[in-house]
């Protein structure tokens, strides 16, 4: 009997870090402070109830989703978030921390 062959990504994904849901609680909350409470993509304001947490960047890519800081995270409004994950805009960090936004040509990769 053979089984099959993992998938190529799932081999490349690290397992999930453990995380208290206070510890990810007080993450998303410092992370939307240091935005302002304000969307990095439209700069329109949200409240800590409605703002999205997103990863800019991926964990396949080098990001932590349990760091401290919330380095590798940004704040969104719920439309602009939407736009990100259909592959509309693409948010990227640069070396110094400044967050880039841009049109999603390549509809093919991540």
């Amino acid at each position: 009997m053979s089984f099959p062959k993992p998938h190529p990504h799932r081999a490349l994904k690290r397992p999930a870090a453990q995380v208290t849901l206070e510890a990810r609680a007080r993450i998303r909350r410092q992370v939307i402070a240091r935005d302002q409470c304000r969307c990095v993509v439209c700069r329109g304001p949200v409240s800590y109830e409605g703002a999205h947490v997103h990863e800019a960047v991926f964990r396949s890519q080098g990001g932590n989703p349990v760091d401290p800081t919330g380095a590798g995270m940004v704040t969104l409004c719920p439309s602009c978030h939407q736009l990100v994950h259909h592959r509309v805009i693409r948010i990227t960090l640069t070396p110094e921390g400044a967050v880039e936004v841009t049109p999603w040509t390549d509809k093919t990769s991540r």
